[in-house]
């Protein structure tokens, strides 16, 4: 196959056709004089005028952030969807802990001991519990389960199949 200086040279030879291609078509776009036509009306154009539509955003949020009786204010993706794992793993908890013995005493190259000791260390409770300690600190819930797995002893090439099977039970 080819050398790292080899792909290095293609990647960057790519890259720099790519991009001169790219400039090449905006400055000849510029230099022509075209313009792209403008959708919006007179009206939307006038400086500082905002649509329903946005005026609506804008007063929705303005209410959630300053609304102190409201339970819960949603952060945003990476928190909704942790607390939506955490629910799901808590509700199937018995199912997800057999998978995960499953997927442990499958698991090629453990021994037995070090098998009980990740099904001790690895549970549905352990995980849920998790997930709502670290609510908007990860991307991903299965990137928060993979970082508690392997906090709690557990190598990587043996999290990521348990946290594939974990997500697949509950998606």
């Amino acid at each position: 196959m080819f050398s790292w200086k080899k792909k290095f040279i293609i990647i960057s030879s790519a890259s720099a056709i790519t991009l001169s291609s790219v400039a090449a078509y905006l400055s000849s776009t510029l230099a022509s004089g075209q313009e792209t036509p403008n959708t919006h009306s007179s009206e939307e154009q006038s400086a500082g005028a905002l649509t329903q539509e946005e005026k609506e955003a804008i007063d929705t949020i303005y209410e959630q952030e300053f609304d102190t009786d409201q339970d819960e204010v949603v952060k945003g993706k990476a928190t909704i969807t942790l607390k939506a794992a955490k629910k799901a793993i808590e509700s199937n908890k018995t199912k997800i802990d057999n998978a995960i013995d499953t997927a442990i005493d499958k698991t090629p190259g453990l021994s037995k001991s070090k098998k009980s000791q990740y099904k001790k260390a690895i549970t549905a409770a352990g995980i849920a519990k998790y997930l709502g300690s670290v609510t908007g600190t990860f991307d991903s819930a299965q990137a928060a389960t993979e970082h508690y797995l392997m906090n709690q002893g557990v190598p990587g090439w043996v999290a990521k199949p348990v946290v594939r099977t974990i997500f697949f039970i509950i998606t």
